[in-house]
C-alpha cells in the first residue's frame, strides 16, 4: 500500500514539474545590426536596460550581424548599440511582453562613438514575426450593434 502511494506521489510531482516548465514569465528580443548601406555589422556591443529596475543584459552581434537576448523579463527596455567607427544608437520604449519575441532591427550610422543617436519614438504594437493574433466577433455582438438604419446586420456589409 505504501509503495503505491509513493509511486503515485512521484508520478504526480513529475507531471507537475513538466507543467511548470511550460509557463513562461519572460520574452525575448532579437534582430539584425546593419549599417547605412544595409551591410551587417559584426561584433557590435548591445545593452538592454530594464526601465523598471535598471537590470542590464549585454550581448555582442554575430558575424552575420544577428543578436539575441533570449530570456528577458516582461518590461520596458532601452537598447543601446556601440561599435567602433559608428555612432552610438539608443532605442527607448521597447516593450517586451510575456512569451513574446520582439524583432528589433537596428541601423547604425557611420561616425564617432562619442556621437549618440537617440530614438525616443515608441515601437509599433504590430506583430510582424507571427500571425497568431486575431479577434473574433460573436454572433451576439454582431446582432446587438447599434447601426444607423438597423438594416445592415450582415458582417460583410458591416466591414
Amino acid at each position: 500500500m505504501t509503495r503505491t502511494k509513493l509511486t503515485t506521489l512521484v508520478i504526480g510531482l513529475a507531471l507537475s514539474c513538466g507543467l511548470a516548465l511550460g509557463q513562461t514569465a519572460t520574452g525575448s528580443l532579437s534582430g539584425t545590426i546593419t549599417d547605412a548601406n544595409g551591410a551587417v555589422v559584426p561584433g557590435a556591443k548591445l545593452t538592454a536596460t530594464n526601465k523598471d529596475n535598471g537590470t542590464k543584459f549585454e550581448t555582442v552581434s554575430t558575424d552575420a550581424g544577428l543578436y539575441v537576448f533570449p530570456s528577458v523579463s516582461a518590461a520596458g527596455y532601452s537598447v543601446t548599440v556601440e561599435k567602433a567607427g559608428f555612432k552610438k544608437l539608443t532605442r527607448a520604449c521597447i516593450e517586451v511582453r510575456y512569451g513574446q519575441r520582439v524583432d528589433l532591427d537596428l541601423k547604425l550610422e557611420v561616425g564617432d562613438v562619442q556621437q549618440t543617436i537617440e530614438v525616443t519614438a515608441e515601437s509599433p504594437l504590430l506583430e510582424t514575426s507571427t500571425s497568431d493574433k486575431s479577434v473574433n466577433f460573436s454572433p451576439k455582438f454582431m446582432s446587438e450593434l447599434p447601426l444607423f438604419t438597423g438594416a445592415i446586420r450582415n458582417p460583410r456589409s458591416f466591414m
